[in-house]
């Protein structure tokens, strides 16, 4: 692998800026961080993890705050087995972790296509939306050139958009809420336009859901937001 002719497409083409975290010995490879914005405006990342053959290289891109989910690859055996046991075509051949919303999302056709080019085409070994971030995590021999890092950013690009979530106004109390792409009701899953009389949304995470929604669940029903208070005429 060149890695200057990699670090020349992320700085040089991308405008990453490149930083080596600073140690009390020699930096090693794994040390070498990416960052910067992408032509969408959507901040990326490329760094490496590991030494020698075993090193990784993390690619990264902003996504949802209100999404999370792992996907990893599974092993023959658990692949077998999987396969036996007539699971799901997705979950045959990958570890899917994630809540109801985020598994309906990853199951689309669309989606996952992306998926399979990643695990199959990128050879990845895990995939992750956590914290505002999707990263996938790749054997660094697997990429080429920087063109592959370039293209694999606008890979997970694709990937971020499906979990997105779109402007909604609250027409009751006169905010600007954010609702998971739809839109619809975070909890019972019913459409909202944005006129109805009786929505709150989360203090945390913003994600909007019908009033009495929120009374039956008693805290954000999100997966991983802790968020306990609604925003919005619940008291």
């Amino acid at each position: 692998m060149d890695l200057p002719e990699i670090e020349r497409v992320l700085v040089k083409r991308l405008g990453f800026r490149r930083e080596t975290r600073r140690r009390a010995t020699f930096p090693r490879f794994a040390d070498l961080r990416y960052t910067g914005k992408l032509p969408s405006g959507r901040r990326g990342r490329v760094s490496f993890a590991g030494l020698g053959v075993r090193t990784r290289a993390i690619v990264a891109v902003a996504a949802d705050d209100a999404a999370r989910f792992r996907i990893e690859r599974r092993g023959l055996l658990d692949w077998i087995s999987r396969t036996l046991h007539a699971a799901p075509a997705l979950e045959r051949r990958l570890r899917v972790a994630a809540g109801a919303r985020e598994r309906a999302r990853l199951a689309e056709r669309a989606l996952r296509g992306e998926l399979v080019a990643l695990f199959d085409g990128e050879q990845a070994l895990a995939l992750d939306l956590a914290r505002g971030e999707l990263a996938v995590h790749v054997p660094f021999l697997a990429l080429p050139d920087g063109e592959a890092y370039s293209a694999l950013l606008r890979q997970l690009e694709r990937v971020a958009r499906h979990f997105d979530r779109e402007p909604l106004v609250v027409k009751l109390h006169g905010c600007e809420r954010r609702a998971l792409s739809g839109p619809r009701c975070a909890y019972c899953h019913d459409g909202l336009s944005g006129e109805e009389l009786d929505l709150v949304a989360c203090e945390r995470c913003a994600t909007v859901l019908h009033r009495s929604c929120w009374h039956l669940n008693e805290r954000c029903p999100i997966l991983g937001c802790d968020g306990v208070h609604p925003v919005g005429g619940a008291r």
